[in-house]
């Protein structure tokens, strides 16, 4: 048996590739998709929609990091698709199982094996792991399955599609829209209605982006015409303008809208996980991507009040919890008038 390095994926023929069926897609009683199982490592997948012995429709598609993940977005997606479904992958995808096992059609599952055979009978190890070699592969083998006369789901590297050499990119996920209906085009490329998605559905809470909008404003004013006044004025009016670009807040959650919105949300997740905690999750769970579990929900600055019974608590015994004597004296006027002692708290969850 042979040591995969020794081969790219040009020099693997289609011919030479074995799959391996694991099983067929379900949906449990909540009416959600239901995958059989699979091992928690990168790979190639292709599903069959077949209608009786005639097959209707096949995709072919790869897991970066962990099948098991990327079979739960797909899981995920049909619950709550992102919309439009033309523009989303998974979700297009989920819906087409879902809608073909509602006509009573069967879907089932087929693995890339991670050896192939070659003509003279030697079998030669791939390393799936390797993501040169598996892009490569998931695209030869589009290209071969666009032979076959099925109908092939995928729309890059088929060339029924338009745009079908183009590599899918995490933004792909996220509904295209004008540069002018964005709150900022370079620091925070979303529009309002995609942001308004991700703040926690709580009572008595002002406009979460007010805040986004008034410093994108201002970058905007800034931009628009040049300081003018006393030194210190202009000064005022740079820091004021050019705020945006250091602000954390803003980095933060392009960076997270991005992650989350991308196809492989789950695989890039437990990458950023990797790379700032270390391999190894807490609570002797297996893996990230088994921390992430099979649904994820991302909310901004979830403004969440103080719990009535804290506060109830904490008027009576406002000197053990405020030792600055000025803020304590301020704490108790503030009691007297019935007034919060505290505002709400402002998180940042996914």
């Amino acid at each position: 048996m042979s040591e995969s390095a020794q081969l790219t994926s040009a020099e693997i023929p289609v011919g030479w590739i074995r799959w391996t069926r694991v099983g067929e897609v379900c949906v449990d009683h909540g009416g959600d998709l239901v995958f059989p199982s699979v091992h928690p490592v990168p790979g190639i997948y292709r599903f069959t929609i077949n209608d009786g012995p005639e097959t209707v429709a096949e995709y072919i598609g790869q897991a970066a990091v962990s099948l098991v993940t990327r079979f739960g977005l797909y899981r995920s997606r049909g619950k709550k698709p992102s919309l439009p479904l033309a523009n989303k992958t998974t979700s297009r995808n989920a819906r087409h199982l879902l809608d073909a096992l509602a006509c009573g059609h069967s879907v089932s599952v087929a693995l890339v094996d991670d050896h192939v055979t070659a003509p003279d009978g030697q079998m030669v190890m791939i390393d799936l792991a390797d993501e040169a070699l598996r892009d490569g592969l998931e695209k030869k083998l589009i290209a071969w399955l666009c032979t076959t006369g099925t109908e092939v789901l995928n729309r890059d590297f088929n060339p029924g599609w338009g745009g079908a050499t183009r590599k899918p990119r995490p933004e792909d996920d996220m509904e295209p829209v004008p540069a002018d209906e964005v709150i900022d085009r370079d620091y925070l490329p979303f529009t309002p209605r995609h942001m308004d998605d991700h703040f926690a559905p709580v009572a008595a809470m002002s406009d979460h982006l007010a805040y986004y909008r008034a410093s994108a404003k201002r970058a905007a004013d800034f931009k628009a015409a040049a300081p003018a006044g006393t030194p210190a004025e202009i000064r005022q009016a740079v820091k004021w303008g050019r705020q945006m670009e250091k602000d954390e807040r803003f980095w933060v959650a392009a960076t997270l809208m991005q992650l989350f919105h991308a196809p492989n949300r789950i695989d890039l997740f437990a990458k950023v996980l990797r790379h700032c905690l270390g391999d190894t999750p807490p609570d002797s769970l297996p893996s990230w991507e088994a921390a992430l579990g099979q649904e994820q929900f991302l909310y901004f600055e979830a403004n969440l009040p103080s719990p009535a019974g804290y506060s109830r608590q904490l008027r009576p015994h406002l000197c053990e919890h405020i030792l600055v004597p000025y803020l304590r004296e301020a704490a108790e006027l503030t009691s007297q008038r019935g007034k919060k002692l505290e505002g709400p708290r402002k998180l940042m969850r996914c």
